[in-house]
């Protein structure tokens, strides 16, 4: 391997994208030869995802998330009128997509 494509500068490199790696090269050896290597160097297994978390996946998934629901308005003529709204998880804004008197009809 040429100096700047050494494992420690390709940290998210597991030992199976190296043997991939090197078999792309020509060179044959198995995977498990590739991970006796990486091991005896000192190199862990590939790092994995730190945060499991609900949290951490709603923040790298917001731009993909809407919710959306329907709530009702009374009015002072005794009228209920239903709203039916969206609101986009990572800006935050709520977009109302329309009013009705029947929410259940067409």
């Amino acid at each position: 391997m040429r100096q700047e494509e050494r494992p420690r500068e390709k940290a998210a490199w597991g030992y199976r994208r190296i043997h991939g790696e090197l078999l792309s090269l020509g060179r044959t050896i198995g995977a498990s030869t590739a991970w006796e290597i990486l091991k005896k160097t000192g190199i862990g297994p590939a790092p994995q995802r730190a945060d499991h978390s609900w949290p951490a996946f709603l923040k790298g998934q917001a731009s993909a998330i809407v919710a959306a629901d329907l709530f009702h308005v009374d009015t002072v003529f005794l009228r209920r009128w239903s709203v039916l709204f969206s609101i986009g998880h990572d800006t935050r804004r709520v977009h109302i997509a329309g009013i009705t008197r029947k929410p259940t009809g067409p």
